[in-house]
């Protein structure tokens, strides 16, 4: 008596989540193997939480990464701090 194959029984929505969990499993692993090219761990947390935030794919990762985008947008941050008024000065003060 031969043992049927335990996913050949299986329900195709079932077929379908296994699927789906391990196309997921090896974006995740790819990922994290970009996110370890990083050696800043600041910075890597930055990467990864932009990339939860904007629900980046692994190709907008490694483009990010690649153009500096960490750095870049420090650097805009930086200048928005040094050139805008402080939050509590009025406007007409300004003139």
């Amino acid at each position: 008596h031969e043992r049927p194959d335990r996913y050949e029984s299986a329900s195709p929505p079932l077929q379908i989540i296994l699927i789906i969990l391990i196309i997921l499993i090896i974006l995740l692993i790819l990922v994290i193997r970009i996110i370890q090219t990083i050696k800043d761990q600041d910075e890597r947390l930055w990467y990864i939480q932009k990339t939860i935030e904007n629900g980046w794919s692994r190709n907008v990762l490694v483009h990010q990464i690649e153009s500096d985008l960490y750095n870049r947008q420090g650097r805009a941050m930086t200048n928005f701090e040094k050139t805008l008024p402080a939050p509590n000065q009025n406007w007409h003060d300004r003139f």
